[in-house]
């Protein structure tokens, strides 16, 4: 059996989100779904609308692939949470939190 090793390099917010991703992926598939409406699948009209975007956008998205999205034939699906964790993943970071991470609690760029 051959071992092939490589070295990757991150930085520690990157280490950070891929932890954090991961685990959030560990969680989702123990959480058994349940039938209630938390999990019914969104049509585009209601995704569009969940997430205050047009529907244009929304299926620019979709035929981009940088949404996650379900398709049944020529329907497309959406789940609240793929969305709600969708848009966390894209959130940037304040300037203080920028500045939180690089100087610590106390220090800053004045």
């Amino acid at each position: 059996m051959e071992i092939s090793s490589k070295l990757i390099l991150v930085t520690p917010e990157e280490l950070v989100s891929l932890i954090q991703h991961s685990v959030r992926q560990v969680i989702a598939e123990q959480t058994p779904k349940s039938l209630g409406t938390a999990d019914k699948p969104l049509s585009i009209d209601e995704a569009s609308s969940f997430l205050n975007i047009p529907k244009s956008t929304l299926y620019q998205f979709t035929s981009s692939r940088k949404i996650p999205f379900q398709k049944i034939g020529k329907k497309i699906l959406f789940f609240k949470a793929d969305l709600i964790q969708w848009v966390e993943s894209g959130k940037k970071k304040t300037r203080k939190e920028i500045e939180e991470e690089v100087f610590g609690k106390k220090g800053g760029l004045r």
